[in-house]
């Protein structure tokens, strides 16, 4: 994904961003595969497919309505037409 960003113009975000984006995501993999295998034993995995598939959404969804962020992607970075 960085690869992609890059190749279409847009620039890495700043330090004080992009360090607590990193932070988090690189505790979020070891939570989720510890969620996965707690989960396992309990739940079908057609059921935890959906859990995991829908958490992009969610996660818009929140910063939508929390963040009150735009769904255009137009924040005034990148190349401009």
């Amino acid at each position: 994904m960085l690869i992609l960003a890059l190749a279409s113009g847009q620039s890495l975000p700043a330090v004080r961003c992009g360090g607590p984006l990193l932070a988090i995501g690189t505790w979020d993999r070891p939570f989720d595969t510890g969620w996965i295998c707690w989960l396992s034993p309990t739940w079908a995995h057609a059921r935890e497919a959906v859990v995991f598939a829908t958490a992009p959404f969610v996660g818009v969804l929140f910063s939508v309505l929390a963040l009150r962020e735009s769904l255009t992607g137009a924040h005034g970075h990148g190349p401009q037409p």
